[in-house]
């Protein structure tokens, strides 16, 4: 699960550790267009605002490791920064990229996992017409903080 992965709230030496990994699956997806192939991941990482071009989020969408591939369910994860919440901005980036996997990547079941206690994510379920199946908890790494998580974990057909 994404979210066993990523802090909440999101630091920024969090942000630059998955930089690291997603430039490379971006340049791959990227040679995949261009050479006129279906690429394998989501080619769009990054959310920008569009007046001053700075980095305000990130958004990804990849085949899920918690089903058979068989299942063809597909994992969306994203993050805004809190001084641009609010505004509509997550929630046009997640429509639009839900568009775009379905069309180009053929993405048919894509599921999220938010944490309860992040209530703009929750709500965005919600507004997206996600389904809420269920609430999973589990361990959270040492390195941020221990204890216990959980997360409710959203499905939505396109």
């Amino acid at each position: 699960m994404w979210f066993y992965h990523r802090a909440y709230p999101y630091a920024i030496s969090d942000f630059q550790q998955e930089q690291e990994k997603i430039v490379p699956e971006q340049d791959e997806a990227v040679a995949a267009l261009k050479a006129g192939k279906r690429p394998t991941t989501f080619p769009f990482k990054v959310i920008r605002d569009v007046k001053t071009d700075k980095l305000i989020g990130e958004i990804k969408i990849f085949p899920s490791q918690e089903h058979p591939p068989s299942e063809e369910v597909w994992e969306l994860s994203y993050i805004l920064h809190p001084e641009h919440q609010g505004r509509g901005i997550a929630r046009a980036a997640v429509h639009e990229s839900m568009e775009w996997a379905r069309a180009m990547l053929g993405v048919k079941k894509l599921e999220a996992y938010v944490q309860p206690r992040n209530r703009p994510s929750t709500k965005l379920m919600d507004k997206l017409s996600f389904t809420l199946l269920d609430t999973i908890t589990g361990p959270w790494p040492e390195e941020k903080g221990g204890g216990m998580s959980t997360a409710a974990r959203y499905m939505k057909e396109l």
